[in-house]
């Protein structure tokens, strides 16, 4: 998915400088659930 955004930032005419990477899952409840969720910032020029 990290292409994905620096996609969708580039079409928006602007240019992705950097990823962040932030689970909002702890490894516990990530197993419980059996999926862990990801929210990406991303630092635009």
């Amino acid at each position: 998915w990290p292409r994905e955004v620096k996609g969708y930032i580039e079409k928006q005419g602007k240019v992705a400088k950097e990823l962040l990477f932030w689970y909002v899952t702890c490894p516990k409840c990530a197993r419980k659930y059996g999926k862990t969720q990801t929210v990406i910032f991303v630092k635009v020029a």
